[in-house]
């Protein structure tokens, strides 16, 4: 299935999710893969670039909406404990991070060195706990959001590694975007985000070339 009519609202969304999309696909889109929208993003990434306290990142995971649950705090990125986490608290990891539910929430074990910053108190990351908890890292949570995934893909091969090339998106199953009336810099923006970056640097449609920021207006 792919996506058409893809228009976020804002170029600052971290999530596609925040954004609106229609299914109903112009024929050009459907009958040619050449409509596929790309998208170069900086290689920057959004918490390398003045992390705050109480920034939450998803790490390892296999898709751009999952992974183990990391919060910045005193200068360093670390865990947090599943222990006492409930869906309540999955659904507002997910929604600080652009989307707007959780899929799946479970434990995860892990030999990370990183200390644990906080245990049950994930009702809100606007502040976090400056002290470590007596938790194991066995316990490291990692929600998942499915719907929603993107990866970028580069002949035919997709890796959430990528910072250029077609963009890949999840939503009961798997399918790309249509380059057509609002793909722009907003929409380029959002994608890079969502896959970690600070933003986008050019994007285009499949097989033609590249159009950067600088040659916009």
């Amino acid at each position: 299935m792919k996506w058409d009519d893809f228009n976020c609202g804002n170029s600052d969304y971290l999530s596609i999710l925040q954004c609106s999309h229609s299914t109903s696909i112009d024929s050009g889109c459907v009958n040619s893969n050449s409509y596929d929208a790309t998208v170069y993003c900086y290689t920057a990434r959004i918490w390398d670039s003045n992390p705050f306290s109480g920034m939450i990142r998803l790490q390892d995971g296999d898709y751009s909406n999952e992974g183990r649950v990391e919060v910045y705090c005193n200068g360093q990125w670390g865990t947090i404990c599943s222990d006492g986490v409930d869906s309540y608290d999955a659904t507002t990891l997910c929604k600080q991070l652009g989307f707007k539910n959780y899929s799946i929430f479970f434990a995860l074990p892990s030999n990370s060195s990183q200390p644990i910053w906080s245990d049950s108190d994930t009702s809100s990351f606007s502040v976090v706990t400056n002290t470590k908890v007596t938790c194991s890292h066995v316990l490291d949570g990692v929600p998942q959001a499915v719907n929603g995934a993107i990866v970028l893909s580069r002949n035919n091969i997709s890796s959430t590694t990528y910072y250029y090339g077609t963009i890949r998106v999840y939503y009961n199953g798997w399918g790309n975007i249509c380059y057509r009336y609002y793909f722009d810099v907003a929409e380029a923006n959002v994608i890079c985000h969502q896959l970690g970056y600070t933003g986008a640097s050019s994007y285009s449609r499949a097989g033609s070339v590249r159009l950067s920021f600088y040659e916009i207006g």
